[in-house]
């Protein structure tokens, strides 16, 4: 079974964090990481 968790991430500095994140609970998909 799935469990739910919560993540805070920030950077300081602004600069890009060389990953994406598509998909997820709010659009029913699995939550996809891309480098």
């Amino acid at each position: 079974m799935a469990q739910l968790i919560s993540v805070k991430l920030s950077r300081f500095d602004g600069s890009p964090w060389g990953f994406r994140l598509q998909g997820g609970k709010d659009f029913g998909t699995p939550l996809i990481v891309q480098k």
